[in-house]
């Protein structure tokens, strides 16, 4: 994988594209080398970019979340995102925040304001 082609800026451009359901026509999807199989067309490519970066973020709050002894699922409601945010930010692991942070930000089921959020972590938006 050409790593050293993505930058910062463009994955939060994707990530902000694709929460607010946005194709995306430049940036990571013009990395060609990002699809092996080569996709053609930018619709695809952003779903397929989109899908991998899903199951990235997702396998690695799953195993920050282990790292630190707590169960491992998504919630299903409103309430059960608010306590596992609340839960995941006073264990001391930076990583797990973080994760978190990326995956109820763009890629939980139950999709919530920045500021619901950052209200349950205890942090400033």
């Amino acid at each position: 994988m050409p790593y050293s082609k993505i930058t910062v800026e463009q994955v939060e451009l994707f990530l902000r594209a694709i929460h607010g359901g946005s194709v995306v026509a430049n940036g990571l999807p013009e990395i060609d080398e990002l699809f092996d199989p080569p996709v053609d067309s930018k619709e695809e490519r952003t779903l397929v970019l989109a899908d991998h970066l899903e199951a990235v973020v997702l396998k690695a709050y799953f195993s920050a979340r282990s790292q630190v002894a707590l169960p491992v699922h998504q919630p299903a409601n409103k309430a059960g995102v608010l306590l596992q945010v609340k839960d995941d930010h006073p264990q001391g692991s930076v990583d797990l925040e973080a994760w978190s942070a990326l995956y109820f930000r763009y890629f939980s089921p139950v999709s919530l304001p920045v500021e619901d959020l950052a209200r349950a972590a205890n942090v400033v938006p």
